[in-house]
């Protein structure tokens, strides 16, 4: 045989063979969930999803790696390993499969249930309104509402924040909002809800006879330490007195069970936005405007 061919067979061979030992060194790697824990949940509610082969870190920052809630892409990850994905629920997802995407390779597919969130609503006049005191931590895409406890972090903040009058988060009155996260692109309310403006205000206490006689009609009178004994909830609002963040006032978180405050998502000017109130005297109804760093109760109408 030509000596020139016979080396030309060989250096063909030992390339083929470098070849198919380089594919069983670098065989393809995907990844294989094995369970997702909790099977359902919320919008913003944390899951784990177990299997192998996720990679680290690395591979949700360098390789492109994701998790997909029926085609729906995950933005928050609490923690990424090669076992164990901690992730949020993202907003807009649906029930249906769920993988996991390294390097544009998907993972097998896993069910998973979206629970809805059930807003409990009234109607009054045509208006729907929230039963209860928006109690929201997070805005409508799913990034999270700065919760501010000190008092000069607070009065000096121009971005949205929340709190509430027990720093355990065990009272029903739902959390104080400044006018910042009421006016966030973001959106505040729920999706399929707004909060409602001062003309929604004056249309629903019109409907229910007027400033002096509203209030009568809008509470929970176990919420208030002042009520008359024909004071009611009769048109169903549940009106509930959380008080507020006075950032000028030695009080800071005050008036509790003795006043209500509601932020309308009106804006009275570059300073001063428009709220409704209720105090426990008379609950006698009435507007006025506040700096938009007070911390204020929230009330949603649906869209």
């Amino acid at each position: 045989m030509n000596n020139k061919i016979f080396i030309k067979i060989a250096l063909a061979v030992i390339f083929l063979s470098a070849c198919t030992e380089n594919k069983s060194i670098n065989p393809i790697i995907i990844a294989q969930i094995s369970s997702i824990t909790p099977s359902s949940g919320k919008i913003n509610d944390t899951i784990t999803i177990f299997g192998n082969n996720f990679g680290d870190i690395g591979s949700f920052y360098y390789d492109g790696g994701y998790v997909s809630f029926n085609s729906t892409t995950a933005s928050r990850y609490l923690s990424w390993g090669d076992t164990k994905i901690i992730v949020i629920v993202p907003p807009e997802a649906k029930s249906g499969k769920v993988y996991v995407s390294i390097k544009s390779k998907k993972s097998n597919e896993v069910d998973f249930t979206v629970t809805p969130i059930i807003y409990e609503s009234v109607t009054i006049g045509t208006q729907v309104w929230m039963k209860t005191n928006l109690d929201v931590d997070h805005y409508r895409n799913g990034d999270q509402i700065p919760n501010i406890w000190d008092e000069s972090v607070w009065a000096n903040s121009k971005t949205g924040a929340w709190c509430m009058q027990d720093h355990n988060g065990t009272l029903a009155y739902g959390k104080l909002y400044n006018w910042y996260a009421v006016h966030d692109p973001r959106g505040l309310a729920p999706a399929g809800w707004h909060v409602a403006s001062d003309a929604e205000w004056i249309k629903l206490i019109q409907y229910l006879g007027g400033d002096s006689v509203a209030g009568h009609t809008m509470i929970i009178p176990s919420a208030w330490s002042c009520f008359r004994a024909t004071d009611s909830n009769s048109s169903g609002f549940s009106a509930l007195a959380g008080g507020m963040l006075n950032i000028n006032g030695s009080g800071y978180l005050t008036q509790l069970k003795l006043d209500g405050y509601w932020w309308t998502s009106t804006e009275r000017n570059i300073n001063n936005a428009l709220y409704w109130g209720l105090s426990c005297g008379n609950l006698t109804n009435y507007k006025s405007d506040f700096e938009k760093s007070y911390g204020f109760s929230v009330r949603c109408v649906k869209d």
